[in-house]
């Protein structure tokens, strides 16, 4: 299997949107890498640029100021370019509405977490849960990939008192990091939607993903950050 990233390049992440998950994707690469490396030499060259200060996503969408979110999205992948990074992460996936605008000479760079969530959700052929914001489901994020053709068979959307649940419990992990996603309501949908696994599709669920991963609790799920960390 190619790497999706390498010690070769450098990495530019974008985060702060939110920046407590941008913040634990980097600490898990490095976590990560010191099992498998001689010397501090060897792990990644990160840059992460943490702009807390970008307008909610779902909000500006919604509100129909597009050109704003797209201006600050290109700002914040331009310094990143500037300072010299290779291959780019966007941590946040309603941001990637706008992937397919970008220019081509931006767009090569980025590893776009939507195609690492369906090619995973290609592999492992099992239905899947979507767990996202509310801004990512409305503006049809997931859907605008050219993957979803291959795999919408596969994935199963909660309906919309649900998509507000888990929305506002996104939201929460936004604002309080010691607040944790209740592992109750990820029993009752998976009960619910009859499916045995989950996609993490906002980048805040990685630290649901991540203390899970800590506590040793066993609950199938995709957590693209967490691929692209296994997949070096």
């Amino acid at each position: 299997m190619e790497k999706i990233i390498n010690n070769k390049e450098v990495i530019g992440i974008l985060g702060g949107v939110g920046p407590f998950a941008s913040l634990k994707f980097v600490e898990n690469i490095y976590k990560y890498q010191r099992n498998t490396i001689t010397k501090e030499q060897d792990l990644f060259r990160i840059i992460l640029y943490s702009d807390p200060s970008i307008p909610d996503r779902t909000t500006y969408l919604r509100l129909g100021k597009k050109a704003d979110l797209y201006k600050r999205l290109l700002c914040g992948l331009n310094k990143l370019i500037e300072l010299g990074a290779d291959r780019i992460i966007i941590c946040c996936y309603t941001f990637h509405y706008f992937f397919e605008a970008l220019p081509s000479n931006i767009k090569n760079k980025i590893i776009p977490l939507t195609t690492i969530a369906l090619e995973a959700v290609k592999n492992k052929q099992q239905k899947s849960l979507l767990l996202c914001s509310a801004g990512t489901s409305e503006f049809r994020v997931f859907e605008n990939n050219s993957l979803w053709k291959q795999v919408a068979h596969l994935i199963v959307t909660p309906d919309f008192e649900d998509q507000e649940r888990i929305h506002q419990e996104i939201y929460q992990m936004k604002v309080d990091y010691s607040y944790k996603f209740p592992l109750q309501l990820i029993n009752e949908l998976i009960k619910k939607y009859s499916v045995t696994t989950w996609i993490a599709g906002c980048t805040e669920m990685h630290l649901f993903t991540s203390q899970l991963l800590t506590d040793k609790i066993n609950l199938d799920n995709i957590d693209p950050l967490f691929n692209i960390i296994y997949q070096q």
